[in-house]
This record gives C-alpha cells, sequence and structure tokens, in this order.
C-alpha cells in the first residue's frame, strides 16, 4: 500500500476496519462490521456483526488474536467512527 493510500483524508482505508481472506473454496471479508462471505460459485452472505463480537470473528474467522488492551481499541475506534 502506499503512502497516499494510508494517510491521505479521502483514502477509503483510513478510519475502517478492513480485514480479508482468501482460499479456494471461500473468500471472507470484513468491513468494519459486516462480514461477507462469497464462494466460488457467487453464492455470497453478508451478515451484520455486534461491535463487541468484531474481535472475536478476527480470532475465530481470520485467526487474528488480539490481546485485551488491542480488543478494546477495535471496539472503541468502531464506536467512535459511528458504526453502532
Amino acid at each position: 500500500m502506499t503512502h497516499y493510500l494510508t494517510s491521505h483524508p479521502r483514502s477509503p482505508f483510513r478510519g475502517r476496519l478492513m480485514v480479508q481472506s482468501m482460499a479456494p473454496d471461500v473468500q471472507r471479508r470484513l468491513m468494519d462490521t459486516t462480514l461477507t462471505t462469497t464462494r466460488p460459485d457467487g453464492a455470497r452472505e453478508e451478515r451484520e456483526i455486534g461491535i463487541e463480537d468484531v474481535p472475536d470473528v478476527l480470532e475465530e474467522v481470520f485467526g487474528i488474536g488480539l490481546n485485551e488492551r488491542e480488543r478494546g481499541l477495535v471496539v472503541d475506534s468502531l464506536k467512535a467512527d459511528g458504526t453502532v
């Protein structure tokens, strides 16, 4: 990612939680509190995750473990961005 994409005020990558994982049989994407699962046949499932549950989804779905401080930062950031 370039400096522009990560630092410009109008960049879609600033102020948003964006996580993606891809495997041959499934693509998963979490954008703020929306979890999208897409299969090779085009089947797509989208569901909203409660803010307090996002750290658990990061760990269980994406394998991203967070300590208590990091979990709190994720939740607080989502609340501050008006995701609630």
